[in-house]
């Protein structure tokens, strides 16, 4: 199915009404009657929450969004709450991009789903230092180093929580990562005294370019230039044997990650999949 349109917004929703293989057209002209009388729940970013939200203010459909009070909009919802209402208006000015673009990287990240709830610091901290790993294997895999760490939590009743946190210094090293990330989650959750994570996220940001697979020779620790030829020393490793030929001593004996078989390191998938 096919959505044309005047801006992306539309067009995604077009292609949406009408399945299988046809053709919605929504221009400046008609958009009013094709759209105001969708559910509200039809408009990208608008999930279920958003939905009863908005049912709470006796918002139900498109058109109902796009004359909503727009002061009334960004209390409730702050900033997005204006952009969905602008985008029922038909205001969505975003650049439509070639399909061969590419997008600067701005943050290198991974997260998890575990096989069951966890609920204690100890496997939490096991889940965080796999994902840091990784998260470093790829920053030094593209030439990357990252000042900054952003830990995100998903608990069992669905709600979602993250923080993030300026490092000292640029890092491609699992460990260094691994230590803000902990120290974030005990800042955002309680462990044992809080209710159990269905999901834990870490991505890295502020990243800064550097010569891929090659040492930094500015630095001045002796300590870091050993952990960075170390580091490379396993990447190698990993490369001809396996992401999981090579792990911390700390993820033996996981309840929630996979046998440690070899993986690919372009598919990155360490945690069971129920069966």
């Amino acid at each position: 199915s096919v959505g044309v349109s005047f801006n992306k917004i539309f067009a995604k929703l077009g292609s949406d009404l009408k399945k299988p293989d046809a053709t919605t057209i929504i221009d400046r002209q008609n958009f009013k009657e094709i759209v105001w009388k969708l559910p509200v729940s039809d408009m990208l970013m608008v999930g279920r929450r958003t939905q009863a939200k908005l049912a709470k203010y006796n918002i139900f459909t498109l058109g109902e969004l796009a004359n909503s009070d727009e002061k009334l909009m960004k209390y409730v919802f702050g900033i997005n709450g204006v952009k969905i209402k602008q985008w029922a208006l038909g205001n969505d000015e975003s650049i439509v991009m070639q399909a061969e673009t590419e997008l600067p990287v701005k943050s290198v990240g991974h997260s998890t789903t575990t096989i069951v709830d966890v609920s204690d610091y100890s496997t939490a901290k096991q889940v965080l230092w796999y994902l840091c790993d990784m998260v470093a294997l790829r920053l030094r895999k593209y030439g990357f180093k990252a000042k900054g760490v952003h830990v995100s939590i998903r608990y069992n009743n669905l709600e979602f929580v993250s923080k993030q946190r300026v490092l000292s210094k640029n890092t491609f090293d699992g460990g260094e990562l691994a230590k803000a990330a902990y120290s974030l989650l005990k800042e955002i959750w309680g462990g044992p005294n809080d209710l159990a994570l269905r999901l834990i996220g870490i991505s890295a940001f502020n990243l800064s370019v550097v010569a891929q697979n090659t040492q930094e020779d500015f630095f001045a620790d002796k300590k870091d230039e050993k952990l960075e030829n170390l580091n490379f020393t396993v990447d190698k490793i990993r490369k001809k044997y396996g992401f999981n030929s090579m792990l911390k001593g700390t993820l033996l004996n996981n309840s929630v990650m996979t046998d440690k078989t070899p993986i690919e390191d372009t598919e990155f998938l360490p945690f069971k999949k129920l069966t």
